[in-house]
């Protein structure tokens, strides 16, 4: 993750951080609790750099960081001040698609 830095390694980032966070819920807090730190700052740092609307790292880091905080329970309270911010930020953006009803004009 560390050296893939390109904006063409984006998405390989991504699925990265997505397998790391299914192998950390996989194998539970006992195993993956020791990584977990170095693999939550490495997360924090790719969520720290500025990043492209069309970014797919952003969905993927979200992904993972809910992930995460099922497998470690209260461990992951330090970080929520951290990631709470983007979770908001992620939340409210307006959908690019409208719903409409089939009867509709």
């Amino acid at each position: 993750l560390g050296m893939a830095t390109e904006k063409a390694d984006r998405m390989l980032r991504g699925k990265a951080v997505e397998c790391v966070s299914i192998i950390g819920v996989a194998v539970g807090v006992e195993k993956f609790g020791n990584d977990a730190k170095a693999v939550m700052e490495m997360m924090m740092q790719m969520q720290s750099a500025e990043m492209d609307n069309d970014d797919p790292q952003v969905s993927y880091l979200l992904q993972a960081w809910g992930r995460i905080a099922k497998c470690l329970g209260q461990g992951f309270v330090p970080y929520l001040p951290y990631v709470m911010p983007s979770l908001l930020k992620s939340a409210a953006v307006e959908p690019e698609i409208k719903v409409t009803d089939i009867g509709e004009d």
